[in-house]
């Protein structure tokens, strides 16, 4: 995972380029040393997230209460995770069935706290599953702390 490794070189970025220097020099050892901390790093604090992000669908239906089996409100929930941002549109799609049945189900999962909107406008609305956004946001925070 490219953006996790980034993160943990990024979070020395002085040394980064340190680093950088030398190699251009052609000193080679140093750099290949912390991409390694970097990988290991970031392969450990990914696999926490991932744990995570496999336990928010759970959560979202708890948070959900009861939901008719074979809704769309019980259905976008498990899609989510493969599309945390996703417009009004792309929802209804992904649920099938009538676009009424998937505007009830964007409704009632903003209603529940599982989609938050990202723009203000009416029409062409687009939603974000704050659950995954902030995990990730957490997971940069995590591999950051963990490299320095």
């Amino acid at each position: 995972m490219v953006i996790p490794l980034a993160s943990a070189l990024v979070a020395h970025r002085d040394r980064y380029f340190e680093l950088l220097g030398e190699y251009r020099l052609g000193v080679v050892r140093p750099i290949v040393e912390a991409f390694a901390v970097g990988a290991r790093v970031a392969a450990e604090e990914s696999s926490v997230t991932a744990d995570r992000l496999h336990r928010i669908p759970d959560r979202w239906r708890d948070q959900l209460g009861g939901v008719r089996a074979g809704s769309a409100a019980r259905a976008l929930p498990d899609l989510l995770p493969a599309h945390p941002i996703l417009s009004s549109d792309e929802a209804c799609d992904m649920v099938g069935g009538a676009r009424r049945s998937g505007f009830a189900a964007i409704d009632r999962l903003r209603s529940a706290g599982v989609l938050r909107p990202l723009t203000t406008r009416k029409r062409d609305q687009i939603w974000a599953a704050g659950d995954i956004l902030d995990e990730l946001d957490d997971l940069d925070v995590r591999i950051g702390a963990a490299a320095r």
